[in-house]
């Protein structure tokens, strides 16, 4: 998944691949968007991904916390510290808030190969996938196409992390 933000328009979204493909995109116009919890989006928020065996309900606190002031490294660490210890090892996260600030978390159980990168207003995170390079490659993607449409440089990242491995 890459969850991203874009710094000339404020746009937030996120674009998901796994055994199926999704993407969601907010334009600066709309107010939320919701993909069953797994990713959610409120205009002028931030972003929120959840994935792996993240509770559905975890994107919530973290948007509350954004909603209050605190940084997408803030509401992530005020949200996880609420998650019991197994199940905080079961998740992966990932958080840009409106400013652009991203943070990221994976757990310990997802399956391997697991992990995150981040960046200034983007978080790659994945599981189950070929090698580190492809979150790698979805954050070098977002970056280098900064002159195209989020949505547009959304879709090009997960193209990137398809063709470094993808999914194992």
């Amino acid at each position: 998944s890459i969850t991203g933000r874009c710094a000339r328009t404020g746009d937030l979204g996120s674009a998901i691949t796994s055994y199926d493909f999704r993407w969601t995109f907010l334009p600066s116009y709309q107010d939320s968007f919701d993909l069953g919890g797994l990713s959610v989006v409120v205009g002028g928020v931030g972003a929120v991904t959840a994935q792996a065996m993240s509770p559905p309900t975890l994107a919530a606190p973290v948007l509350d916390s954004l909603k209050r002031g605190l940084s997408a490294g803030e509401a992530l660490e005020a949200t996880l510290a609420q998650q019991a210890g197994e199940s905080k090892e079961l998740c992966q996260v990932a958080v840009v808030d409106a400013a652009g600030g991203s943070a990221g978390f994976t757990g310990e159980h997802p399956q391997e190969w697991r992990g995150h990168a981040a960046g200034d207003g983007w978080v790659a995170a994945g599981n189950i996938l070929a090698s580190g390079r492809v979150v790698d490659a979805l954050g070098e993607a977002f970056e280098t196409n900064s002159s195209r449409p989020l949505d547009e440089r959304l879709l090009i990242a997960l193209e990137a992390g398809v063709a470094a491995g993808g999914d194992r």
